[in-house]
Formats: structure tokens, sequence, C-alpha cells
């Protein structure tokens, strides 16, 4: 017997909105991935296990993230996040963002591997991917060397 509340949903990096694989990147670097301690401060010391968007806007200005401020990424976080637009994000549903981040972390890894793999290491990729020697990789060097170098991979 299939129930609605039996059926997890999955998610891939290729087809989520930039400003959750944003959001991610930030809940990465700033709980260290721990995703579980990430939702309990966003819910709050007398949480009830649901995010509301209120909470999650709160904690993302209490956070400091002003990139995540903006009314409509803070409501296309929270839409992708409650994919079933119940109003509030359960715990199970935040659990898309564990599956995101696993994903993030092997693309991390395939990518390295690539380089390491192209170039016999990163010093090295880093030495010849700056080609106008400013000791920094900008975006197009880093799209132009991407594509030379045959990864197909998320790259951005």
């Amino acid at each position: 017997d299939l129930r609605k509340q039996n059926i997890m949903w999955c998610s891939f990096l290729q087809g989520v909105p930039e400003a959750v694989s944003s959001f991610l990147v930030n809940v990465m670097r700033h709980f260290k991935n721990d995703l579980k301690k990430a939702f309990k401060l966003i819910d709050g010391p007398d949480g009830n296990g649901k995010l509301s968007l209120m909470e999650f806007k709160t904690a993302v200005a209490n956070l400091g993230w002003t990139e995540f401020q903006d009314p409509e990424k803070a409501v296309q976080i929270f839409r992708y996040l409650d994919p079933d637009g119940g109003g509030s994000i359960s715990y199970e549903e935040w659990q898309v963002m564990s599956g995101l981040l696993k994903e993030l972390q092997l693309t991390i890894l395939e990518l390295l591997q690539h380089v390491d793999y192209t170039f016999g290491g990163i010093e090295v990729a880093h030495a010849l991917l700056d080609r106008d020697s400013n000791q920094a990789v900008d975006f197009h060097e880093w799209r132009k060397a991407i594509v030379s170098m045959g990864y197909y991979g998320p790259s951005e």
C-alpha cells in the first residue's frame, strides 16, 4: 500500500535551482556537513520538528547569509524543501538535503580525481589554468579548462 507519507523523493544536482545549491553550500560550510544540526538551529530551541517559512527566514538572517534574505530566494528554497506544499518543512523533507550533499561531495571528488589524473596534481593544474598569472583562476579560465580537459560533469 503506497501512501503519500511513505514516499520520499530524491533529487539530483542537475535539476536543483541555483538558490538551493547555494544554500546547501552555505549549510555545508557553516555546519560542517551536519544537516541535523542545521535543521535544529533553524527550528529554534523550542522547535516542533517542522520549519515554517518565518523560522527559515529568521535563521537565514541570524546566520548573516544575506544572499538568501531576498524574499524570492528564501521562498524558492523553502518551496523546494516543502514538496508537498504543506507550509512547513519536516525533518523527513529536509533529508533531501542529505542526498544533495552526498551528490555534491561525490561530484567534487570526481572532479578532483579527474584533475589529478589529467594534470598530476592540483598545484600543477592551478599553474596551468591560471593563464594570466594573477594567482587565481577566474570563471572564464575555469570553464575553458573544464571543456579542454574533457570533464563533462557538473563544474559550476
